[in-house]
């Protein structure tokens, strides 16, 4: 039976469920979560975010956990970002808010940069072409964006580096 507000979620009762005891094929039961499509190339990496909007970090930091990546931080604010990046100089990437709580992320982005650790900036307010003017191995993603897409191009900036 469909919620009448939800219509994507299945009310999940033994009666709902198909003989596998799972609901049928494209819904999710009351309590079930979406899967994320597998993001390749980050298992095991030290991936600092840094995000001041607590439900975006939160959408980031499981993305990065589901894809097996180590996540340094959540960081939401330029000195905690900086802290964070002094006692993990291990970090292989980074998906950088642009403005935290007033502050660009740009000093952390230049220190990042010189040791040629891959970026990915998720701004709502800086201009694309600037950033990858100052930044050019950088990637931009316009918020609004999936996590996953975030991920996608990190993964692609870190594969670029490897080859």
């Amino acid at each position: 039976m469909q919620h009448p507000n939800f219509p994507h979620l299945v009310r999940y009762t033994e009666r709902s469920a198909s003989a596998t005891g799972q609901p049928p094929p494209g819904r999710l039961g009351l309590f079930d979560e979406p899967t994320r499509p597998s993001i390749q190339g980050l298992k095991n990496l030290p991936i600092l975010l840094v995000e001041d909007e607590v439900l975006v970090s939160m959408d980031i930091e499981f993305a990065l956990a589901d894809a097996g990546a180590q996540v340094v931080g959540p960081a939401g604010s330029l000195e905690a970002a900086i802290d964070v990046f002094e006692a993990h100089p291990e970090i292989a990437g980074a998906i950088l808010d642009v403005s935290l709580i007033g502050e660009d992320v740009y000093p952390l982005a230049i220190q990042l940069s010189s040791k040629s650790i891959p970026i990915v900036f998720h701004t709502g307010h800086a201009v694309e072409d600037a950033l990858l003017a100052q930044f050019p191995d950088a990637a931009v993603c316009v918020k609004p964006v999936p996590a996953e897409k975030l991920l996608a191009e990190l993964g692609a900036l870190l594969k670029t580096r490897q080859s």
